[in-house]
């Protein structure tokens, strides 16, 4: 029997800041570990796969908002071919 893989988001009790395992099926699942603040974007998507979740220590259900925009930047300008 084959495993499944996954990656885990610690998110922080937003009342206590106990840190609670997410895990994500999104991107590379190659059994990391990230802080919420650190984690690649890859992951994010699936963070809340087992939420509500509910703070060990404080018993505060909570899950995590994401937010959907983007902002596009200028890296730098175009060399003039002429």
């Amino acid at each position: 029997m084959k495993m499944g893989v996954y990656d885990t988001i610690l998110v922080p009790c937003p009342t206590c800041g106990e840190k609670e395992e997410a895990q994500s099926k999104s991107g590379d699942c190659l059994l990391r570990t990230f802080e919420l603040d650190k984690c690649p974007i890859d992951v994010l998507p699936d963070v809340n796969r087992h939420a509500p979740f509910t703070c060990n220590k404080c018993r505060t259900v909570f899950e995590v908002k994401l937010f959907t925009s983007y902002e596009v930047v200028k890296i730098k300008n175009a060399k003039n071919k002429n």
